[in-house]
């Protein structure tokens, strides 16, 4: 499970339009060529169309979101299931992502489900770990990544047998430092997603570092809006 969530995290990423922030091109850069993205992808291409890739891009982030809300992957019937006789490999990769999503997504309409299996401790550090990348460097993502990782502050996973008391608090820390890092993030002003971020560490008696945090990224977000030359002088 915990490398099938590596996978759903390369697929994310790499079928989504990355990043122009300099945050983002630093990350592209450490990472070389592997940070791969439908930026890369050639128009006009008589078999790949990045409009269907980018569509299993939003199957895979919404299952993420799913995995790390409610701690598993709800039980898909087996009716839901979407059988495909295509040879593609997009194909089967929408046909194992779409139920995932739908029913995630089918929630906000009915609180009953049945998980057919839950997040081990592993499993729960992966998925929050891909939700910050994605948040970072897929703007697009950026507010919805972060209402999922800070609604599971203000919720966190209850002990079980899967997850003993001592990992529900490895998980809660992770996760009140993953917020932190986001809302110092100047994609949380831009985003408007400072509001839950910090509801969410206010919540967790955190409000002197997340005001901290707030004010860096309300200053790091005015100086990208300013002129060169206050730039230049913030610089100094």
């Amino acid at each position: 499970r915990a490398s099938c969530l590596k996978f759903l995290e390369t697929v994310l990423l790499s079928f989504s339009y990355g990043a122009k922030t300099a945050q983002a091109q630093r990350h592209q850069r450490q990472k070389g060529s592997n940070d791969f993205s439908l930026d890369v992808m050639p128009r006009g291409h008589f078999m790949i169309r990045p409009e269907e890739l980018e569509q299993i891009g939003e199957y895979a982030f919404t299952t993420l979101r799913g995995l790390i809300t409610l701690g598993g992957q709800v039980r898909i019937e087996n009716a839901e299931l979407f059988r495909t006789q295509s040879e593609s490999r997009s194909a089967a990769l929408l046909a194992i992502l779409k139920p995932a999503a739908l029913s995630f997504l089918s929630l906000e309409t009915s609180q009953d489900y049945e998980l057919d299996f839950e997040l081990s401790p592993k499993s729960y550090a992966i998925g929050i770990n891909a939700l910050s990348i994605t948040a970072t460097t897929r703007p697009n993502f950026f507010k919805e990544a972060s209402e999922t990782l800070a609604n599971r502050v203000i919720s966190p996973p209850a002990a079980s047998a899967i997850l003993p008391s001592k990992s529900v608090c490895a998980i809660v820390s992770q996760l009140k430092a993953t917020c932190l890092t986001l809302l110092r993030n100047p994609l949380s002003v831009t985003q408007n997603a400072s509001e839950i971020l910090l509801q969410a560490l206010l919540s967790s008696n955190m409000e002197i570092q997340a005001q901290k945090a707030l004010g860096v990224a309300k200053h790091t977000a005015a100086l990208k809006r300013a002129s060169r030359a206050a730039r230049n002088r913030a610089a100094i």
